[in-house]
């Protein structure tokens, strides 16, 4: 697949007024379910745009239960209800972003699975700034039919090697996700098909391209 990412702004913009703005670009279904063993797919949608310095990006999700047990930067929050951006700048490495439904963020960087270099906790808490309607408190599976939104801010200046500059006219590879590895009913939802045989997402040469309009 391929996405047209607008460009929203020059000035970097707090992602309060983020999560408003990116209410006016278009929403781009995460909707690909590619393991028979895990046939539940929440409603989940994402606008992703750009600034100079500075990728935005919101997930949409409706899903009938919630997970946030880990609050902190670095901690394993694709156990929780998870959402997902892995981007890669050179077709080589790609960084994978990951943010449960609360905002914790986790992310690293390198070429697979196998072989990644972890963003500093400090580094994440200071650079990325991400809201989300369910706030910041961890608590235990909530059951019942639960709608809820999150948006990033993503400094390019966190992502050092590979560098990320001036993104305008430039194409990545890339690839979106919804996750949920230790609720009641855990999900995979990818935008760009994986064709593995099991759910994985470190799998670089299933991203699609993302244009930078």
């Amino acid at each position: 697949m391929k996405l047209s990412v607008p460009r929203l702004t020059t000035k970097r913009m707090p992602v309060k007024k983020v999560m408003r703005a990116l209410d006016s670009l278009p929403r781009t279904p995460l909707d690909s379910v590619a393991w028979k063993e895990f046939p539940l797919k929440p409603a989940v949608n994402f606008t992703l745009a750009y600034g100079d310095d500075a990728f935005y990006i919101k997930f949409r999700v409706s899903e009938d239960e919630v997970l946030a047990l880990y609050s902190h930067p670095s901690q394993p929050v694709c156990r929780d209800s998870c959402v997902e951006f892995f981007v890669s700048p050179d077709r080589k490495d790609y960084y994978n972003i990951e943010f449960n439904c609360i905002g914790a963020c986790f992310m690293a960087v390198g070429y697979d699975r196998a072989h990644r270099r972890m963003i500093k906790p400090d580094v994440i808490e200071k650079k990325i700034d991400v809201v989300s309607t369910l706030g910041k408190r961890p608590f235990n599976l909530r059951a019942g039919r639960v709608s809820w939104e999150l948006a990033a801010v993503i400094p390019f200046e966190i992502m050092e090697s590979p560098r990320v500059t001036d993104v305008r006219g430039k194409t990545f590879t890339a690839n979106f996700y919804k996750c949920g590895d230790e609720m009641t009913a855990p999900h995979y939802i990818t935008w760009n098909p994986v064709g593995t045989p099991e759910p994985d997402y470190h799998t670089p040469e299933y991203f699609g391209e993302i244009e930078f309009v």
